[in-house]
């Protein structure tokens, strides 16, 4: 009975160990300004699984952006962290 216990919570741990990092986000800190008088933005977003580099982090915070308002200008990624 041990052993089997054993056996079940030593799988369960390491299928959560290989899990863990499939499942880690990045998240991208990014500033943006539209329109005269400028309005300015600042925020973060999680990026979709496997998006992690300032090019594609760029083409998914302007759609969310251009989701809100078309007129945001000036998009800046400050930076990209690992979670």
């Amino acid at each position: 009975m041990k052993r089997v216990l054993f056996s079940l919570v030593l799988a369960f741990g390491l299928s959560g160990a290989l899990a863990a990092p499939a499942a880690a986000a990045c998240v991208a800190e990014y500033k943006a300004s539209r329109g005269s008088p400028p309005k300015f933005s600042y925020g973060t977003i999680v990026l979709p699984e496997g998006v992690c580099t300032v090019p594609e982090a760029m083409v998914v915070v302007r759609a969310q952006l251009n989701r809100e308002a078309r007129d945001w200008n000036r998009v800046q990624i400050v930076s990209i962290q690992r979670q």
